[in-house]
């Protein structure tokens, strides 16, 4: 897949969001969980202090910035803690790298239904279960993340991975 592919299917899947994404991390977990559901953008990630995490999905976020088809606001949240708003004003795609539009949609409206935080340590644990931690991926999310990985937010993640069908 070209560069210029992999940020129009980015703006798409921003597109068939309503045309926003809110939160770095949701953006990224976002990519990570449906690349891990088939859908091919060819991103690699590696492990970082939030989880999965692509340097080229943040370099094709600029791109698509820079060549006008994205915007991007900071804005200060609860707490005064920063965070990014992705907006485009691109049509709603029929087919975004071959998958139809309507199954991605479904999967955003999943997403959408659960906080950064629980697609944060969803796709932390498909990660660590992905990468070495096949047997103890949920002790070890738990030593990473101790204030995120509480049980009630734990059992929503676990329960996203299944409902995606991404839990093994």
């Amino acid at each position: 897949m070209s560069d210029s592919q992999r940020w129009i299917a980015l703006e798409q899947i921003i597109a068939l969001n309503g045309g926003m994404l809110v939160g770095k991390t949701r953006l990224q977990k976002t990519i990570y969980l449906l690349q891990n559901k088939g859908l091919n953008l060819g991103y690699d990630f590696e492990y970082h202090h939030y989880g999965p995490y692509s340097d080229g999905v943040s370099e094709d976020i600029k791109w698509a910035e820079f060549l006008g088809q994205l915007k991007s606001t900071n804005a200060l949240g609860f707490h005064d803690v920063p965070y990014t708003i992705f907006e485009t004003k691109l049509a709603v795609p029929d087919l975004v790298n071959g998958w139809d539009a309507g199954s991605l949609r479904s999967i955003l409206i999943v997403l959408e239904r659960h906080s950064a935080v629980v697609l944060e340590l969803a796709a932390t644990f498909l990660f660590l279960k992905l990468h070495g931690y096949a047997s103890d991926a949920e002790e070890e999310l738990k030593v990473r993340k101790p204030s995120k990985a509480v049980p009630a937010r734990l059992e929503k993640a676990l329960e996203l991975l299944r409902d995606l069908d991404l839990a093994a």
